[in-house]
């Protein structure tokens, strides 16, 4: 299947007191939906947490 990478402008900034599960999971809605915002073909969004 093509694909192609496209990177948001989304701030990755974690919120004061924010579970990191929580984060990545924010953060790879937020991601998605910001290239989908532009983008014709479906889109997956994700994040990770190294802490």
């Amino acid at each position: 299947m093509p694909y192609r990478v496209s990177v948001s402008a989304v701030s990755e900034d974690i919120r004061p007191g924010e579970a990191p599960a929580a984060a990545a999971e924010r953060l790879g809605r937020a991601k998605a939906a910001a290239v989908a915002a532009h983008e014709e073909r479906p889109v997956l969004g994700a994040d990770t947490d190294t802490r």
